[in-house]
């Protein structure tokens, strides 16, 4: 069928039909649709990631006076810790921070955990 924007549309799914979306948003172009197009439903299920495979857990810190960028570190590249897989060892680098820069006194714990979708079951 042809859409009123002179493209096509299968079934009046094209772009701005209502059965696509907002029907107040209109393509500004013209979006080809295939007939065989297949839509399929299904549960999807997003966990922490503990295969052995998994990339690992990694810790840093981050100083907050920094980010906001109210009052820079002397040393721009001293904004945050090195990445650790030891939670505990970037806790280091906010002393050595504070010693380099007194009036840094708030801190982020950055925390970089891998995480995985998985098809739970398709209806």
């Amino acid at each position: 069928m042809d859409s009123p924007a002179g493209g096509f549309s299968a079934a009046g799914y094209g772009a701005g039909s209502p059965r696509c979306g907002s029907g107040d948003q209109r393509a500004t172009g013209v979006v080809p649709v295939s007939a065989h197009t297949v839509i399929l439903r299904a549960e999807w299920t997003l966990e922490p990631d503990l295969e052995p495979d998994a990339l690992p857990i990694r810790y840093a810190m981050a100083c907050a006076v920094c980010a906001d960028g109210e009052e820079p570190a002397k040393d721009p590249a001293d904004t945050r810790s090195a990445w650790s897989e030891d939670p505990f060892e970037p806790q280091s680098w906010v002393f050595e921070h504070v010693r380099r820069n007194p009036m840094h006194q708030s801190f982020t714990e950055v925390i970089e955990r891998p995480w995985r979708a998985w098809m739970r079951k398709r209806s």
